[in-house]
């Protein structure tokens, strides 16, 4: 695991750049550019299919946001404390996202289906890279192991499932099913 790729120092400042910040930025980059690239393909506007893909980060973020904060505050009791606690889950994202993708199409004058179809493998893609970002980032494990495959998170003294491995596997299994046969 390496939670801190690097860390950048000029000029007296000091600032870690974080593996999963980095690969959460390389996923909405590469999952932002499979969406575009799809839809010009399929015929759609580019500069409404960038709007939209904008538009639908924003969505996206806003739900996995939203979702964090309450599944923290249920956990912890305090809405004040999960509001004020950073973090997103995915699945918020999910439904922010595609919900957004929905409405920003017609606000650009896009077919929706063909919107979302053109979306439809960019997400696992980009899910696939946020989840070698959970990884690097040494967080969501699964179950002790004694699997030759079971990795050492670091403080942990048993080797564990690497969750975020089995799903990136998948996902890119998935991206591939979405991918047209064109």
């Amino acid at each position: 695991m390496h939670p801190v790729l690097t860390t950048l120092q000029q000029h007296g400042f000091s600032r870690p750049i974080g593996s999963y910040g980095l690969m959460l930025t390389l996923a909405v980059l590469v999952g932002g550019a499979l969406f575009v690239w799809r839809g010009e393909r399929m015929g759609l506007e580019s500069g409404a299919l960038i709007s939209s893909a904008a538009g639908t980060l924003l969505t996206g973020f806003c739900g996995a946001y939203l979702c964090s904060t309450l599944v923290l505050w249920a956990q912890l009791g305090s809405l004040r404390t999960a509001a004020g606690s950073p973090g997103i889950v995915f699945y918020g994202g999910l439904l922010g996202g595609a919900a957004g993708l929905a409405g920003w199409a017609r606000r650009f004058d896009l077919p929706v289906l063909p919107t979302l179809d053109a979306a439809l493998p960019a997400l696992p893609l980009a899910h696939a890279l946020g989840r070698l970002g959970c990884w690097l980032g040494g967080c969501c494990h699964g179950a002790e192991t004694a699997l030759p495959w079971g990795v050492r998170y670091p403080l942990e003294h048993v080797a564990r499932h690497p969750w975020p491995l089995y799903e990136l596997v998948l996902l890119l299994g998935l991206a591939g099913v979405f991918w047209p046969a064109r």
